[in-house]
């Protein structure tokens, strides 16, 4: 018989409880301060592992850009993306130097208290920028 290519509603459904299942072990809510600079950050995967997956979203962008691969990482993982400072939930402090530097510095800062060291670091746009000083 010729496969036509359309999905059942149970295989559909399946899919959609999976992809549910993943976007729940997102842990939402999640703070990390440096320098008096608080950044929100998005989780999932083993919490106690002490090297993550990073991922650092672009300009303009938030944690949430990241959110649907966060969900399926985690399944083998741990994944974190932070909203780095003026984007997302991020403190967006008007004296704080705004430079691809001083994102750097904040972004090893954040994740210092949070992970022993990034396992991977995955961006776009111009979170390589903030990530690739962190290396």
């Amino acid at each position: 018989m010729k496969q036509t290519g359309v999905d059942t509603a149970e295989e559909v459904q399946v899919d959609t409880l999976d992809e549910r299942m993943r976007q729940e072990a997102v842990k939402k809510g999640c703070t990390s301060s440096f320098q008096g600079v608080r950044s929100s950050y998005l989780e999932s995967g083993n919490h106690g592992a002490e090297e993550a997956v990073v991922f650092v979203h672009g300009n303009p962008g938030s944690s949430k850009d990241w959110r649907d691969l966060l969900g399926q990482v985690g399944a083998f993982a741990r994944a974190i993306a932070p909203d780095i400072p003026g984007y997302g939930q991020a403190d967006k402090p008007k004296d704080f130097d705004y430079t691809v530097a001083n994102y750097a510095r904040h972004l090893d800062g954040i994740l210092e208290p949070l992970i022993n060291r990034p396992e991977e670091v995955t961006w776009f746009d111009g979170g390589g920028c903030h990530a690739r000083f962190t290396s």
